[in-house]
């Protein structure tokens, strides 16, 4: 996609938003380590080119964790980023369905999967402004992954260390 739409990949970065990889194809087969190789390095290449950003997060098409993509992605540093709650859009379900999808399985750090592609996407734009307020209302913020990743280190740090203190 970015390499149709080089502007608006170059627009998210732009406004601050983080980029990551997510294979060159999005297929769900196997993958050898060159195949993989090929998927991962050449979007990331492609994102930094074209942006400026340089990513080492990487979510696998489909969460496939077993098909080599993600062995190949922890060789190189990747950080694997998988959802736990899913709008289950790609359905393209009635917009009250989609939001109950993503309200039902969220929780604090968590991560909503939602798609840009793959078809029509209005139902999910059309869900996202009550989606948004009824984070917000819960007390929710919105942070990026790796706002994500430092705030889960800050309480992992802060755990070990009431634990240090108890001993």
């Amino acid at each position: 996609m970015l390499k149709i739409y080089p502007e608006l990949g170059k627009r998210i970065v732009a406004e601050g938003h983080v980029i990551g990889n997510h294979t060159w194809h999005h297929w769900y087969h196997y993958f050898n380590p060159q195949a993989a190789a090929f998927e991962l390095d050449n979007t990331t290449n492609l994102i930094y080119e074209l942006t400026g950003a340089k990513t080492t997060l990487f979510r696998p098409p489909g969460g496939k964790l077993h098909n080599g993509l993600v062995a190949y992605a922890k060789s190189r540093n990747y950080s694997v980023v998988m959802w736990s709650a899913d709008s289950i859009d790609y359905s393209r379900p009635a917009v009250p369905k989609l939001i109950r999808n993503v309200m039902k399985d969220s929780k604090p750090g968590g991560i909503v999967l939602m798609h840009d592609g793959g078809g029509n996407r209005s139902r999910t734009v059309q869900a996202l402004p009550q989606i948004i307020s009824n984070f917000r209302k819960q007390g929710y913020r919105f942070v990026t992954i790796p706002e994500l990743f430092e705030i889960e280190n800050q309480e992992l740090q802060l755990a070990a260390a009431q634990k240090s203190n108890r001993k």
